[in-house]
């Protein structure tokens, strides 16, 4: 009996070290487009990777489309993307644990870095008819707050259009407290950034109102935008 299980306690010592050998070896690659974020066509970037501890990994360079390779699963990584004429932006990244070779796919929008230049809140944070920035909304903000934290000299005007024009007085009402909502936001986000709330009483006259009716997760939102002030 002794003997066996020593026999079982050593098959399960060869299939862990086998295995944790095979998790140590396994490389994760991250790949995707670099866009502007007003245009959305393809932009040149300088991309570099860095580890928990600071220490860069990876370096690349993107012609609109990026590949990065030899990350190591379960590990977060942050990545840098430089453009010229680009805010300076940052995205951390999370790579799952994993014992297979995988490839994830990430996306990045690079904001202009003009005066004027009206960078879109792609997502709206707010679902339909509310003036709450919604749960999850971390993830659809995380561009904007970067650009500001790295960016504290930068001047804002934050804009925000209606869902509708039914009465432009409400609407009036309606974007004031959707902008200051987002104001608040970024203020507990500890953006230091000036920035100033612009409401609107009618919708957006690039983004108007569908002449059709949507589906119901693609209702129209209004629209949102950061204003380029100073720099």
């Amino acid at each position: 009996m002794k003997k066996i299980s020593l026999l079982v306690i050593s098959i399960f010592l060869v299939l862990s070290s086998l295995l944790y050998s095979q998790f140590i070896n396994t490389v994760i690659s991250v790949t995707g487009i670099t866009t502007n974020s007003v245009d959305k066509k393809p932009i040149k970037a300088k991309i570099k990777v860095l580890n928990e501890d600071g220490k860069i990994v990876a370096r690349t360079n993107s012609s609109g489309k990026y590949f990065v390779t030899g990350l190591k699963p379960g590990n977060l990584y942050t990545f840098q993307i430089y453009g010229s004429g680009y805010f300076f932006q940052t995205y951390d990244i999370f790579i799952p644990n994993t014992d297979k070779y995988q490839e994830l796919s990430k996306d990045f929008t690079l904001k202009p870095m003009a005066i004027d230049a009206k960078i879109p809140v792609d997502v709206i944070p707010f679902d339909m008819g509310k003036t709450k920035i919604r749960t999850g909304a971390d993830d659809v903000m995380e561009g904007y707050i970067n650009i500001m934290k790295f960016n504290r000299r930068a001047k804002f005007v934050l804009s925000v259009y209606p869902e509708n024009n039914k009465d432009e007085a409400s609407n009036l009402k309606f974007t004031e407290k959707r902008a200051k909502a987002l104001f608040d936001y970024f203020k507990e986000h500890k953006i230091r950034n000036d920035i100033e709330i612009k409401s609107n009483g009618h919708t957006d006259p690039n983004n108007p109102l569908p002449t059709r009716k949507t589906a119901k997760g693609k209702r129209y939102k209004g629209s949102i935008y950061l204003v380029v002030k100073e720099l």
